[in-house]
């Protein structure tokens, strides 16, 4: 018998509430675009040595935006890594879209 791994890492999913459905689809765009990401990337590894930012996935379902950080944490869980690095990411993010 044999074992292969196919997706490590670990995520957090954050929800934030926009005042219209267009507004969350516009955010969505700009987080899922690849040049914003990098923007995004340096403000969440910051946080940590060992948390690294793989990649982030949204959905918009109404005016709720749930986003989906998904991270690299080494050998550590890492849940509180994750959330320190997911606020910051959100912080970033609202200096230009969220307020």
């Amino acid at each position: 018998m044999s074992t292969r791994v196919l997706s490590d890492g670990m995520t957090r999913g954050p929800v934030v509430k926009f005042e219209s459905a267009m507004r969350a689809a516009h955010v969505k765009e700009w987080l899922e675009d690849e040049d914003n990401f990098f923007y995004i990337k340096r403000s969440f590894d910051s946080t940590s040595r060992f948390a690294k930012l793989e990649s982030i996935k949204c959905c918009v379902v109404g005016r709720y935006l749930y986003i989906r950080f998904c991270s690299k944490t080494g050998d550590a869980m890492g849940m509180n890594m994750l959330s320190k690095g997911s606020e910051r990411a959100l912080i970033a993010v609202s200096y230009t879209h969220l307020t």
